[in-house]
């Protein structure tokens, strides 16, 4: 034999429903004249009374019932209206599960605090895009560029209220950053402590000028996405790969063109794009990336 499970204890107690309760008859109540006034100077019946206690204490046992079941809680009748009312609000939550109930978006570091009565969470996590290289000067003869930097890696994730807990602390990667002449620095790492994060885009290296030669980049490394304890990984992407930036003569380019991230709206973690330099241009530096973000949406 299994133990006994202990129910939750409701306090408001219905009056006046046992067989043979002395209470007026439904027609009679409702042609009672005393029904839109309430009773005046006089006698009323007990029959009249019973009734009237009857429909009122009726519905509040129903409704502390409800409350009982649906939360799990006791409902007392002590006079704490406050514990009664958060208790009701829980009970329907409860009984909606699913519903959305709050979009938090962090487009700096900071802390996650879930809503109350968040079961688990959708959201849409992208790391700082890197930035692209500078370029040499060039000659008057001589034109060039650099190709654009990677996007940050991308997840859709879905992680649950028991791994939350009370909240958790947020970092958003900021977009990588530049130099004259040199490699785009990559972006930053995106991350929700202990449940998912994202590392930042790579910056592309530097860009080459040329008289008359085609010019291609090199290929880029990828960022890397992580996961912890029970969060699912629904979409994912390791970042938006940049084209190559290819020059078939002076003067003709093509290819440093950032495409969008992945994340919504596709600017958030998107990496820099490459440049394009004339002649006789002084060394310059590339463009940055830009800062990540994390999109939470809460459910019920």
């Amino acid at each position: 034999m299994g133990e006994d499970t202990l129910m939750a204890t409701n306090n408001f107690k219905p009056f006046g429903i046992g067989a043979g309760a002395n209470v007026t008859s439904q027609a009679d109540y409702e042609a009672l004249a005393a029904l839109p006034t309430g009773f005046q100077s006089g006698k009323a019946s007990s029959a009249q009374i019973n009734k009237a206690l009857r429909q009122s204490t009726v519905m509040a046992s129903i409704l502390a019932q409800f409350i009982s079941d649906s939360a799990g809680v006791d409902v007392l009748d002590n006079g704490n209206t406050a514990s009664i009312l958060a208790n009701l609000k829980s009970g329907m939550t409860a009984l909606t599960p699913g519903r959305l109930l709050n979009v938090q978006l962090f487009t700096a570091g900071g802390q996650y605090t879930p809503t109350p009565g968040m079961k688990f969470i959708l959201a849409h996590m992208i790391g700082g895009g890197g930035a692209s290289g500078g370029t040499p000067a060039t000659s008057s003869t001589q034109t060039g560029g650099a190709a654009a930097g990677n996007s940050g890696a991308y997840a859709f994730i879905k992680a649950y209220a028991s791994d939350i807990g009370s909240g958790k602390a947020v970092n958003v990667g900021s977009g990588g950053s530049v130099q004259v002449n040199g490699a785009g620095f990559a972006g930053g790492t995106t991350s929700i402590a202990d449940i998912a994060g994202v590392t930042g885009g790579y910056g592309s290296p530097p860009g080459s000028v040329s008289a008359t030669s085609a010019v291609a980049q090199p290929a880029y490394g990828k960022p890397v996405i992580n996961k912890y304890n029970k969060t699912e990984i629904i979409a994912s992407s390791l970042g938006s790969q940049a084209w190559n930036f290819l020059q078939a003569a002076t003067g003709s380019g093509t290819g440093w063109l950032s495409p969008a991230s992945p994340f919504p709206g596709g600017e958030r973690g998107r990496g820099g794009s490459g440049i394009f330099v004339n002649a006789g241009s002084a060394a310059q530096a590339g463009l940055a990336g830009n800062d990540g973000a994390i999109l939470i949406m809460e459910y019920a």
